[in-house]
């Protein structure tokens, strides 16, 4: 039994290098379509995305930002998002709902948000590919 769970652990638990190789494949599919400043401003780099997406993708965005830059925040404000995308308040805010039901993305406080998780923002980006073709 000791045996057999110490297996199960070598599994569950992964090491900084399968962490850190984790976010080298996300940020190498991110890369196409969005940058974040030091700031924190999420700037789209494709411009063939639609709207709707463009939300999804300044949330997934700035999360992963924020886990590999102290000084960004991973969550975003809904004035942020639809300032980002460029969508109004209403627009980002059905956006951020529909996203929320699907499971990407979280609410953190009153009108902020953020990806749930490492693996939500890879089911968001998988989500964002099958819809724009590049």
């Amino acid at each position: 039994m000791c045996e057999e769970l110490s297996e199960l652990k070598k599994k569950f638990i992964i090491s900084e290098e399968e962490k850190v190789e984790e976010l080298r494949e996300i940020l190498s599919r991110i890369i196409n379509y969005a940058k974040v400043c030091k700031s924190g401003e999420v700037l789209i780099e494709c411009k063939e995305i639609p709207k709707s997406l463009k939300v999804l993708l300044v949330i997934i965005a700035r999360y992963v930002a924020g886990i590999l830059e102290e000084g960004i925040p991973t969550e975003v404000s809904l004035e942020e998002i639809a300032s980002f995308a460029g969508v109004s308040s209403k627009e980002a805010s059905a956006r951020v709902s529909e996203y929320i039901r699907k499971g990407f993305v979280k609410r953190v406080d009153k009108g902020v948000f953020r990806a749930r998780s490492i693996s939500s923002v890879r089911e968001a980006l998988n989500f964002i590919e099958e819809r724009v073709k590049r």
